[in-house]
């Protein structure tokens, strides 16, 4: 336990194995980054590069980010591989690079040029998302209040859910709380008209 950290703190939770650390206060940048596998808990806000190249694990960040959050790291054309990420506040730009797996759950806004060539992966996003949203997406799962994403994607009618279901579940059982209900899922997009994009997007009305 870290009981009083300042932001001049760089690297907290770096390639982290097998560990719980619970930190208080605002860290600097890289927190959690590499990260290989344990729990990190921040009751705070942290600066850019928070999770960049994370390969497992949990993240629990009860404050706002940075840009840069889940972003490739110097040399690497890689993001998040894999584990799971919550932010509970505002997440900043250029977040979420490349990701290959993993889950990631924003109850706040999202900055611009989030989700960036994503390429698998389920991002949940409570508020509003910035412009440029997952240009260069190949796949993965959008969850989102959010129209302007579903222009371009087609509507998936009489689709069953099954997934959500299961997905919010699994969600509501790691943060200890519901996100929000199923019957609250509008409805699902896919089919996108850029015929390399075989994203998915959920809408949920807000």
């Amino acid at each position: 336990v870290i009981k009083s950290a300042v932001n001049l703190m760089d690297n907290i939770g770096r390639e982290l194995q097998d560990t719980e650390m619970t930190v208080f206060g605002n860290v600097g940048f890289s927190f959690g980054s590499g990260m290989q596998s344990g729990t990190l808990n921040l009751h705070g806000n942290c600066l850019d590069y928070a999770a960049s190249g994370m390969r497992s694990g949990k993240i629990f960040i009860h404050g706002n980010t940075g840009d840069y959050l889940g972003g490739k790291p110097n040399s690497v054309n890689e993001g998040i591989l894999d584990g799971f990420i919550y932010v509970k506040g505002n997440v900043g730009q250029n977040s979420i690079q490349r990701m290959r797996r993993g889950n990631v759950v924003i109850n706040g806004n999202l900055g611009d040029h989030a989700c960036e060539e994503m390429i698998s992966g389920t991002v949940v996003i409570m508020g509003n998302v910035g412009n440029s949203f997952a240009e260069g997406i190949k796949r993965g799962t959008i969850v989102t209040k959010e129209k302007k994403l579903i222009k371009d994607y087609k509507i998936a009618n009489g689709a069953e859910y099954n997934f959500m279901s299961f997905f919010m579940n699994k969600i509501s059982k790691i943060l200890n709380r519901n996100i929000f209900n199923r019957k609250y899922i509008d409805s699902r997009y896919h089919g996108h008209k850029d015929k390399d994009n075989v994203s998915e997007v959920f809408l949920f009305k807000s």
